[in-house]
């Protein structure tokens, strides 16, 4: 037998690679250290095994994630970054292998605003908040949303409002030209315009409104009246008006509604009677002659005087004594029939007007005529003792010039006759014719009524 024996070979391949290694024995690619083998046949057609002694050295990295503002400076390699981006930096590592420095670099942008504005006093920028008072350039620093720095800028004119205040005092009503309006009270007002920067223009006015005044006096007088306003007298009714200035320096017009009545006045000439006194004139009792006054008030609240001028009439008196016998009655006298004796008086009117009195003093007288008739027989005519009266003898009474029968009478049982009344006077006396001698003694009585 022809033995051959054949050696199995191996062959060991010590490699140090960097991340894997692709071992060309197999074709296969190692990640990680190892021993790895790998069997074919030699030529010999014994086993043949590849041995690999692997280190795998791992390549390194460092990523660093960055995110900057506006420019990042890499500490690995001194570059410095103005956009973002994924910047790498190779070198080796420790282990001989490859080492790659990543940077994942966000450049974010710091951003500005700049806001300009125009504002009138102030402005409040609404960025920070902040009211601002005079023109400048603000600025204000915060954050954006890429956390970057973000810059407010204000470019800022303060233009200033403006004012005026006029001070004015007028007399009822003040029209101000600022705006054409007219006030009528005191206060204060205001007007608002634009300036010639365009902010507000505020005009002010501080008005005090003093007020004209007046009064009116109604005043009614009689004849005059002074006015004690302006001293001045008026004599006639009418509206007057005086103007002055009041306290406050303003118009102050008095007006005066001024009636004057009239005193009145009537004169009354008359003459009266003595009669007629004393007299009675508006409640003065009046004895005499002259001039007289009375003041009341008429119907204007005047006075008016009325004036009396008394003259006084003597009054005529006539008086007349008469004696009247009784058989002359009754006695016609002025429109009386006077029937005794007495003062009788009749009135009638002078060519004065006054009385013109008459005066009738009346006095009646009344006789008896006769006595009685006898016989007588002696016939001596004296009536003797023994010689008695006859009755029944007509004994007629006869006017004595005239001879007329006046009266007859016839005696009585004694003789006696009388004829009565009778007035004074001549009489004679006639006796009937009779038988006897009689005789008749007559005897005169004058008998008082």
């Amino acid at each position: 037998m022809n033995l051959t024996i054949n050696n199995s070979t191996s062959n060991t391949t010590t490699e140090t690679a960097c991340d894997s290694y692709t071992w060309s024995v197999n074709g296969m690619t190692y990640a990680s250290s190892g021993v790895y083998t790998y069997n074919t046949t030699n030529g010999s057609g014994c086993p043949h095994t590849e041995t690999l002694n692997l280190t795998i050295n791992n390549s390194t990295s460092n990523t660093t994630t960055e995110t900057a503002c506006d420019s990042y400076t890499w500490s690995v390699n001194g570059m410095t970054y103005a956009s973002s981006g994924v910047y790498t930096y190779n070198t080796t590592n420790g282990s001989g292998c490859p080492h790659t420095e990543t940077l994942n670099l966000t450049i974010n942008n710091s951003t500005s605003n700049t806001t300009t504005a125009t504002a009138c006093d102030s402005y409040t920028w609404s960025v920070n908040g902040m009211t601002y008072a005079s023109s400048g350039v603000y600025t204000y620093n915060t954050t954006n949303g890429s956390g970057c720095p973000h810059t407010e800028t204000l470019n800022l004119t303060i233009n200033n409002s403006t004012s005026n205040t006029t001070t004015e005092t007028a007399c009822d009503s003040y029209t101000w030209s600022v705006n054409g309006m007219t006030y009528a009270s005191s206060g204060v007002y205001t007007y608002n315009t634009t300036n010639g920067s365009g902010c507000p223009h505020t005009e002010t006015l501080n008005l005090t409104i003093n007020n004209s005044t007046s009064n009116t006096t109604t005043a009614t007088a009689c004849d005059s009246y002074t006015w004690s306003v302006n001293g001045m007298t008026y004599a006639s009714s009418g509206v007057y008006t005086y103007n002055t200035t009041n306290g406050s320096g303003c118009p102050h017009t008095e007006t005066l509604n001024l009636t004057i009545n009239n005193s009145s006045s009537t004169t009354t000439n008359l003459a009266l009677c003595p009669s007629s006194l004393p007299y009675n004139w508006n409640g003065q009792s009046i004895n005499s002659a002259g001039t007289y006054t009375y003041t009341t008030t008429n119907s204007n609240g005047c006075d008016s005087v009325a004036t009396l001028i008394l003259s006084i009439n003597a009054t005529s008196t006539s008086t007349t004594n008469l004696t009247l016998c009784v058989n002359q009655l009754p006695y016609s006298w002025n429109g009386q029939t006077l029937t005794s004796s007495g003062t009788y008086t009749h009135t009638t009117t002078s060519s004065t007007g006054c009385d013109s009195i008459a005066v009738l003093n009346l006095t009646l007288t009344k006789s008896d005529l006769g006595n009685y008739v006898w016989n007588d027989m002696n016939q001596d005519g004296i009536q003797n003792s023994n010689e008695v009266g006859v009755s029944g003898v007509t004994v007629s009474l006869l006017n004595a010039s005239t001879l007329d029968i006046i009266s007859t009478v016839v005696t009585d049982a004694y003789g006696q006759y009388r004829f009565s009344p009778i007035c004074a006077g001549s009489y004679k006396s006639q006796i009937q014719a009779y038988r006897q001698i009689m005789y008749s003694q007559v005897k005169m009585h004058r008998m008082m009524p």
